[in-house]
Order: C-alpha cells, then structure tokens, then sequence
C-alpha cells in the first residue's frame, strides 16, 4: 500500500471555499446549530451530491440520462433540507444517528 501524501494547500483551501458555500445555506435553515455542526452537515451534504454525480457520470450503479440525473440530485438535497427535524434531532443526541426502527 503507497503511503498518502497531504495535499496541496491551494486545494485544501479552495476545498474550504467551496464548504462555505455550503455552510452558509445550513446555517440559515438550521440556524440552532453551531458552526462545527455546520461545517460537518456541508461536508456530508457534499459527499453525498459528489456521490450521485460520480457514481452517475461513471455508470457504476445504474445509467442514467443527465436530466434524471439532475432531478435526482435535486431531490435528495431536497430530502436533506427537510428534514432538517431529523438533522437537528440527531445533532442534539436525542435520536441515534441510525433511524431505523429498532
């Protein structure tokens, strides 16, 4: 196994911009959350839409036209933003991350 080399500091600080605008969004709908918070929901909300993209762009799942792949991009940031409820529930530790029904 090759060992990791850190990354390039311009990346990581472009990688920081782009989080930002991520970030702010969050802080405007969750807004009792504090800026930690905000700033791990941004990263998984991002690993979630690259993903979609990725997996799409590549064919690995499923082949879908880039319209539909559009409009499921679309709906699963939706899906995030409302549940917001869900979000805050589990950033507060009154629910378990894992949401299935015991």
């Amino acid at each position: 196994m090759s060992e990791a080399r850190p990354l390039p500091q311009w990346f990581v600080e472009q990688q920081h911009r782009l989080f930002a605008q991520l970030e702010q969004p969050l802080a405007a709908l969750l807004p009792e959350l504090d800026r930690d918070a905000h700033r791990v929901l941004a990263r998984t909300v991002f690993s979630a839409v690259h993903g979609i993209v990725a997996l799409g762009l590549e064919e690995k799942l499923v082949s879908l036209p880039l319209p539909d792949l559009a409009s499921q991009l679309a709906a699963t940031v939706r899906a995030i933003a409302t549940g917001r409820d869900e979000l805050r529930a589990i950033d507060r530790g009154d629910r378990p991350a894992d949401l299935r029904p015991s």
